[in-house]
């Protein structure tokens, strides 16, 4: 799942290993016979990794994109079960091979309440950047009191006598 928001889900291959990882080759299949399984794996074998392979992914490296929307295209996707076959060479020359299963059906009923934080901050950012446009294109004039030395004297010295005659009729 995206952690920016549930109905969305990301495809990430990441190489978990101590040492890099060379010509990375990725196979996929579908352990369930449902419309939205073929949906989804039409939507993986678009992605470069899944056509080409990868090159190179160094230790802790990963390469990561969107894939699906679970609210778009058939309901049956949280009902796939996909195969990714992954087969890849270490430094020194070893060809390893691994089936890695994902399987929807696991998403079933999640939910999430509230709204990720990355979407919050992501508002407020543009919340703030509409005030700041607002203020330096004059879209919205900010009001602003000027005051000179002589306005602040004069307001005082009214001041000073509205007070004196206050306490003038006080006694």
């Amino acid at each position: 799942m995206s952690e920016h928001w549930i109905n969305f889900l990301d495809i990430s291959v990441r190489n978990i290993g101590l040492g890099p990882a060379h010509n990375i080759q990725l196979s996929v299949r579908g352990e369930t016979d449902v419309p939205g399984t073929t949906e989804l794996i039409d939507r993986l074998l678009k992605l470069s990794p899944f056509q080409k392979g990868l090159a190179y992914l160094g230790p802790n490296e990963e390469y990561l994109s969107f894939w699906t929307s679970l609210v778009d295209g058939h309901a049956s996707k949280v009902d796939s079960r996909l195969l990714v076959d992954a087969s890849y060479r270490s430094v020194t020359g070893v060809s390893y091979q691994h089936t890695c299963v994902i399987d929807l059906s696991d998403l079933k009923g999640s939910s999430r309440l509230g709204e990720p934080p990355l979407m919050k901050i992501a508002k407020h950012v543009e919340a703030m950047a509409k005030d700041v446009h607002n203020v330096t294109t004059g879209f919205k004039k900010a009001k602003v009191d000027v005051y000179s030395k002589a306005d602040r004297e004069e307001e005082r010295a009214k001041l000073d006598e509205r007070l004196k005659a206050v306490r003038k009729a006080q006694e």
